[in-house]
């Protein structure tokens, strides 16, 4: 797809058209895998400790596969650039589908250790891909929708598989968990298998594992994820400190303001620019931390997952989608791998840091300080901020 060709006006056309055949295969695919990965999130640190290693061995496991995930994603990035995504996509889908079942014969924790390293690798490769692809298929001027349209399946997956999963562990086994997840994989596989759109490769032999001129929103996901596993990871326990016990329904929440806010995100993007939307979203993410801060009653838990779901439905589509748009076609997948690094890095670093501003002054100073990192990414976008000329797919510098 060639950028600038449609006429302003012609949204509806055919050369801006995003629901084309390849890009529902490649949605699909994409869904399907991250049912897999979301599925096997909540059952991997339960195997481990029903083989019964310790909590530290469960951390060492868990990490792992981000740690082989996120090494291999610069490398990846350049290699889709000039090697074409089929290829490294569809190898990354089989890998992850192999070990996915591989994990009903993993007797032990050294096993399980090893197959969740080789597990990050493809988890790596598929997931970059995938991007890579999808980016590719969506016209310029509906950039931003498209992105959203895209995450918008991954996280339908996240709102459903982790307790399906749970579910399906109390009514059988690891074993059958293990199965499923790898099915899923397997046809995640078979969608990928029938995408044909053709790629542009970069023209020029740059090995350049990085694009400067895309560190810009790069840097600002990685401050706005910093503050994300304060959500994910210390809410539960923070709730219960306060005596909070239905803390469930605050993901349930979170994740139907997430998936209803991408595509109109992404939209608003499209035809205002993505001033428009990133700036509100980062201090909506930031308010929700404020709030989580000095959190009394359930129906502010409640209010923060609204407020947190929207913020992040909105600056992620958009902030990819900004980020893309920085480079030429032929480096559409260094980008993505850009992106998505600084994603993996946020939620890593900011578990560390998280955990540590925790245990020395306590949950609502942690929340204080994740709002904080929310501000430093808004104020380092607002320094940088690009200009733009609404719904002409070019966002300028």
């Amino acid at each position: 797809m060639q950028e600038g060709i449609c006429k302003l006006e012609d949204l509806n056309s055919a050369c801006t058209r995003i629901w084309t055949r390849d890009f529902v295969l490649v949605c699909l695919a994409n869904m399907l895998v991250f049912l897999s990965f979301y599925s096997l999130m909540p059952t991997i640190p339960r195997y481990v400790q029903y083989l019964g290693a310790s909590e530290s061995i469960v951390g060492l496991i868990t990490g792992i596969f981000t740690v082989s995930a996120l090494s291999l994603r610069p490398w990846l990035g350049r290699e889709l650039d000039r090697r074409g995504f089929r290829r490294i996509y569809l190898f990354g889908l089989l890998i992850y589908s192999i070990i996915a079942v591989s994990y009903i014969w993993a007797p032990t924790v050294l096993a399980l250790f090893l197959l969740r390293s080789v597990h990050g690798f493809g988890w790596s490769a598929a997931s970059t891909a995938a991007s890579t692809i999808a980016t590719g298929m969506i016209p310029a001027q509906r950039r931003g929708e498209g992105m959203g349209y895209f995450g918008m399946f991954g996280n339908l997956a996240m709102a459903v598989a982790p307790g399906a999963a749970i579910t399906l562990l109390k009514l059988t086994s690891y074993q059958v968990v293990f199965g499923a997840a790898s099915i899923l994989a397997g046809l995640a596989l078979l969608s990928g298998a029938g995408i044909q759109s053709k790629q542009q490769k970069n023209a020029s032999p740059r090995n350049s594992l990085f694009e400067l001129s895309a560190l810009h929103p790069v840097v600002v996901a990685f401050f706005m994820m910093l503050s994300f596993s304060g959500i994910v990871t210390f809410l539960p326990l923070y709730a219960a400190h306060r005596g909070i016990s239905q803390i469930g329904l605050f993901y349930t929440v979170y994740s139907f303001f997430l998936v209803a806010t991408r595509p109109l995100a992404g939209m608003g993007s499209d035809r205002f620019g993505y001033n428009v939307i990133i700036l509100p979203g980062l201090l909506l993410i930031a308010s929700s931390s404020l709030i989580l801060s000095v959190a009394g009653e359930f129906r502010h838990y409640l209010l923060a997952a609204a407020v947190y779901g929207t913020g992040i439905g909105a600056c992620q589509p958009t902030l990819q989608a900004l980020t893309v748009s920085k480079v030429s076609p032929g480096r559409f997948g260094t980008a993505n791998a850009m992106f998505l690094m600084a994603w993996d890095l946020g939620i890593g670093l900011g578990a560390v840091i998280m955990g540590a501003i925790s245990q020395l002054w306590g949950y609502p100073v942690m929340y204080r300080v994740a709002a904080l990192f929310v501000v430093t990414g808004a104020l380092v976008y607002f320094a940088g901020r690009p200009r733009y000329r609404a719904i002409s797919g070019r966002h300028h510098s």
